[in-house]
């Protein structure tokens, strides 16, 4: 049980998928002003990641890879992601109409991300076997938190930088963009601890 936490606190933290692996870089970019949003779309997001890519896996090795169709896991990965997205896109917006009237766009937007779908590519790089299914898992769990930490801790950054003192040259995105390099670089400091 302690080789599933240290994958989930891995992958989280030290293979960081936005700040060390550089996946899903464009969904942390479009974060909005507001801090609900950004916990909407990284619960979204968690969701559909864990769920992609656990389909996907068992897809890929019970599937393509019987048959000789490894070559097309990208593309399938993409349909599966995005079929799951949408359908989850439906559930949320007939169940959580507010939140699905906050987000239009983003949740749809979450099937071709690509964290998501590099997720999945990366864990189908593994044997096919019944405790590399619950590796991968807790990798996408863990690539899931980590997603989400980034995504959400950005976005109150965003906040925050916004009511302060910057220079005029600095406002908006170069101090986003400079502050998401320290804690990127803050990351690294993981290394030695998992």
């Amino acid at each position: 049980m302690s080789d599933i936490a240290s994958l989930i606190l891995a992958a989280a933290l030290v293979n960081n998928i936005v700040f060390i692996q550089l996946l899903g870089v464009s969904a942390v970019a479009n974060f909005s002003e507001r801090l609900q949003p950004a916990i909407d779309i990284a619960i979204f997001t968690a969701i559909v990641l864990i769920l992609s890519s656990s389909i996907n896996q068992l897809l890929f090795w019970f599937v393509l890879s019987p048959l000789a169709l490894g070559v097309l896991r990208l593309i399938v990965f993409v349909v599966i992601s995005a079929t799951l997205t949408t359908v989850l896109a439906v559930v949320v917006r007939e169940n959580f109409k507010l939140i699905a009237r906050q987000q239009p766009v983003g949740f749809y937007l979450t099937g071709i991300n690509s964290a998501v779908v590099g997720n999945s590519l990366q864990n189908s790089e593994m044997a096919p076997s019944f405790s590399n299914f619950f590796h991968a898992m807790a990798i996408s769990i863990g690539a899931a938190l980590g997603f989400a930490f980034v995504l959400v801790g950005l976005g109150a950054l965003k906040i925050r930088l916004s009511t302060s003192d910057t220079p005029e040259v600095f406002r908006d995105n170069p101090i986003l963009l400079i502050s998401a390099g320290i804690a990127a670089m803050s990351f690294i400091g993981f290394t030695r601890q998992f």
